[in-house]
């Protein structure tokens, strides 16, 4: 008899939808999985003469499911950045330099070195004496001599020190990119299960306060098939071990506006969906393909009823901006930024007596005119 915390989940990136790479596998963390394949019938519409239904008749295949898990440095990049139809972070920019200076609003270089680095991305600061000034800033503004950053450095600094800037950004595109997954029950003998041509169908971050930060991930594949065999190539590569991400003192900021002014959150999510679809063709169980649609971004802030500003830029339509940043024990780091988003509901219900007024605001993201995008993602190593 099976046991959960037996169950193996594994996967590898497709080049060729579909098919299975000569690759190992990586071996995935999670907290709850339920990747099936969903069978579709119909009832024969014979009339027997007997009051008996004439048969079952199979009528597609889907496979489908949803991964669970906690947050944790690099474990599910290939799928953050999938699940907003992106290629991977790539490589990170990093600046090393003692010409660079901390003033009252930005981070700058005598040498002009921060060309590469763009608005709406997050950057991580290492090396000033100062050490209040080393943390994670959002780009509100860049040139290749200045980044105005959010939240201002905490003190000014002149050049001198050999300090790094750094951060690898990716924004949401249009690949379709594929996974072949495998779930193997180890405290059976030689129990697979399979699915290919697997894509990512968007993600979702939920946090409360003294909690983790948890994530959800949806998936659309081909049919799935059993299997006495891993369909991996040589030994599975071994799961993550960073640090999980909690919604305390791993929450770094919260940002809101044009000013980024601070959010004081009980919890929030983050939802991202791209609208994968099976297209369906005669003659095979399995789909034709797994399209895929718009990144869309919704999500919710709950907060304490202080006053009505939100409640006034949710009436009036405003446009607002919103950016979270989560910095893990050991010093790595994740910044999401919305650059342009609408609340769409503001509501604060009077629940009962002897507690404090909630306020939760349902948002949603959309292109930006700026930076012609919905959403940054910035990845940021410990020094």
């Amino acid at each position: 008899m099976a046991d959960t915390s037996s169950v193996a989940l594994r996967y590898v990136e497709e080049s060729t939808w579909g098919t299975t790479p000569s690759a190992a596998l990586q071996i995935l963390r999670f907290t709850g999985e339920d990747f099936d394949t969903d069978k579709g019938t119909m009832v024969s519409e014979e009339i027997t003469g007997d009051a008996q239904v004439g048969g079952v008749i199979e009528t597609s295949y889907k496979g489908v499911g949803n991964l669970n898990g906690e947050l944790s440095f690099t474990t599910y990049d290939e799928f953050l950045t999938a699940g907003i139809r992106a290629l991977d972070f790539g490589a990170t920019t990093t600046v090393t330099a003692a010409t660079i200076a901390a003033t009252a609003t930005q981070i700058t270089d005598s040498n002009n070195g921060f060309g590469s680095f763009v608005v709406g991305q997050f950057v991580k600061v290492t090396g000033f004496t100062t050490t209040s000034i080393n943390t994670i800033y959002l780009v509100t503004a860049a040139a290749a001599g200045a980044l105005t950053v959010f939240p201002a450095p905490a003190t000014t600094e002149i050049a001198g020190d050999s300090v790094t800037v750094q951060g690898a950004v990716v924004t949401n595109g249009t690949e379709k990119r594929s996974f072949s997954f495998e779930k193997q029950w180890s405290d059976l003998s030689n129990k697979y299960m399979n699915w290919t041509g697997v894509r990512n169908g968007g993600w979702k971050f939920s946090f409360d306060a003294e909690d983790k930060v948890k994530v959800t991930f949806p998936f659309s594949g081909k049919t799935g098939n059993t299997a006495a065999a891993t369909i991996g190539t040589g030994s599975h590569t071994a799961a993550t071990t960073t640090t999980l991400i909690n919604a305390i003192s791993d929450l770094t900021f919260v940002g809101e506006g044009t000013t980024q002014a601070a959010l004081t959150l009980r919890g929030a999510d983050i939802d991202v969906q791209c609208f994968p679809r099976h297209d369906p063709v005669a003659g095979s169980t399995d789909p034709f393909q797994i399209g895929l649609g718009d990144v869309e971004v919704k999500g919710q802030l709950r907060l304490y009823l202080s006053d009505t500003t939100y409640l006034a830029k949710m009436l009036a339509h405003t446009l607002t901006s919103l950016s979270f940043a989560f910095t893990d024990e050991d010093g790595n780091a994740y910044g999401i930024y919305l650059p342009s988003v609408r609340f769409s509901q503001d509501k604060a219900p009077t629940s009962g007596r002897n507690q404090t007024v909630g306020e939760t605001i349902d948002f949603v993201a959309h292109k930006d005119a700026t930076t012609l995008k919905t959403i940054h993602i910035t990845k940021m190593a410990a020094a």
